[in-house]
């Protein structure tokens, strides 16, 4: 932030610099300040679409990312949609039009109550069919299907499967009147021209003449050339903005930057204070989004749930495994862990997809929580491994809870296109023994007991006394004296 500061800071500090210095300038000097203050319009410009731009991308992410979601969780309700649309577009006043399209070209959610759509022949829907083009698009000025005497750009984003075939198609739909009433206020002086192009010369935007231009094609123009001075009339400056398909113009008549130095000092200071101002907003903007980024990030990293099952996550676990230690301890109560971890669980996401192994742990959570109390403590370690602390448990009822998890989870059984299957589990019991501190013995004891498990066959509950060297795995069944051992 403080790089942003400087950046924009800087920036005024030398739009004001050039307009003070080129006041007292000479008339040869006011011709060298006529370019330098339309390069930093140019500039401002060029700061201001490519906001523009990120703000569609964000917007066409948090969209595409809530979709996701939903699919995820089987809870797409088309009313919901929409309303998430509108408050989209209700963030984001760059944006007229939201709609999110299918893979045939139909529009599928949008924030109109007209017809829904084939846009199966907009450029920005077909740009992703091949698959090729990755990030966000921004197609030529068109006439809205809509409103034929609108003229809008539509930009584009696509959200693929995972295995690489489109998904769905975000578009969001930009008014180029609404390009035009933001520059307008730029360009003062009727000798002067702010034309906003794609490389290939389709205007967006001209300030004037916006309707009588909007839509048109210029005659090819030599980009490699920064400005061009044409017979001493006409002053011409463009850039194209990186990573975008926009090129802006600003031309301006040499005659009447040449007009008595009084004037044009005048001119200079109103542009300057317009420009100033501008990137005042744009660093400003661009400040708080990076402050609400860094609190965003924060808010994750602190976060004690697990974002699929809802579980507890592994830091907060063993906080509160250490506040069950010192409620043991005071209580001189018993207090057991199991550690389980789900078995060919990799198998399951490569043979069957992503989709259905988050279906599995949910499921394998809705199970825990069916054969848990209310104090005890459920949390999901990592991937396809759990962890339960139960208090008030010896080592005897934490093996018995553990044999009925390990029944429910050998029944349950999932659908699928290729039939059905099942999803078993390894168990380790261990008990917490009052000379320990805190967890990590009993946790090591439980992880040597869940190993030796699956070095026997896997789909199975064994324990580990609080005597057992957590290390000497190999001599672990030789001790393993839990009646029926096993399920």
């Amino acid at each position: 932030m403080k790089r942003t500061w400087a950046l924009g800071t800087g920036i005024i500090l030398l739009t004001m610099i050039v307009v003070a210095y080129n006041i007292h300038l000479q008339k040869e000097i006011i011709l060298q300040e006529a370019h330098a203050s339309t390069s930093n319009l140019v500039n401002s410009v060029e700061l201001d679409l490519e906001r523009i731009s990120n703000g569609i991308d964000q917007t066409l992410s948090r969209l595409g990312n809530h979709l996701t979601s939903l699919t995820k969780q089987g809870k797409i309700d088309p009313p919901s949609v929409r309303n998430y649309i509108d408050n989209l577009i209700l963030d984001n006043p760059d944006i007229t039009g939201l709609s999110v399209i299918d893979k045939s070209g139909q529009i599928l959610y949008w924030d109109n109550n007209a017809q829904k759509l084939d846009v199966s022949q907009r450029q920005y829907f077909q740009v992703h069919q091949s698959g090729q083009f990755k990030g966000l698009y921004i197609g030529l000025p068109k006439q809205s299907l809509v409103n034929e005497e609108q003229w809008i750009f539509g930009s584009s984003k696509a959200v693929y499967n995972t295995d690489n075939s489109l998904f769905l198609v975000l578009s969001a739909i930009v008014d180029v009147n609404h390009l035009h009433r933001q520059y307008q206020a730029m360009i003062t002086s009727p000798w002067q021209r702010l034309t906003i192009t794609s490389p290939a010369g389709h205007i967006y935007t001209s300030v004037p003449d916006h309707e009588e231009l909007v839509g048109q094609q210029l005659p090819d123009f030599d980009l490699t050339k920064a400005s061009t001075v044409d017979n001493d009339q006409e002053l011409s400056i463009h850039k194209k903005v990186p990573g975008q398909p926009f090129v802006v113009t600003v031309t301006r008549d040499i005659k009447a930057v040449l007009a008595p130095w009084k004037n044009i000092a005048l001119s200079f200071t109103i542009l300057g204070g317009a420009v100033s101002l501008v990137i005042f907003f744009i660093t400003y903007r661009m400040v708080l989004y990076q402050r609400r980024q860094r609190r965003t990030t924060e808010r994750r990293s602190h976060s004690k749930i697990d974002p699929l099952t809802q579980l507890f996550n592994r830091p907060h676990a063993i906080e509160l495994a250490a506040l069950e230690i010192k409620k043991a301890g005071r209580s001189n109560s018993s207090f057991s862990i199991i550690l389980l971890d789900l078995d060919h669980f990799k198998e399951v996401n490569k043979k069957y997809g992503y989709d259905k192994g988050d279906e599995v742990l949910l499921e394998t959570t809705a199970i825990l929580k069916k054969h848990c109390r209310e104090t005890d403590t459920l949390s999901r370690l990592d991937g396809e491994i759990f962890l339960l602390l139960l208090p008030d448990t010896d080592l005897r009822g934490a093996v018995s809870n553990a044999r009925k998890i390990c029944k429910g989870l050998e029944k349950k059984y999932y659908p699928h296109t290729s039939g059905e299957f099942n999803v078993t589990a390894s168990f380790g019991v261990a008990q917490w023994s009052t000379d320990e501190a805190d967890i990590t013995e009993a946790l090591k004891r439980a992880d040597a007991a869940l190993h030796a498990v699956k070095n026997c066959g896997r789909n199975n509950v064994r324990w580990m006394p609080n005597r057992a060297d957590a290390n000497g795995i190999n001599d672990i069944v030789s001790w393993l004296k839990v009646n029926g051992e096993g399920h």
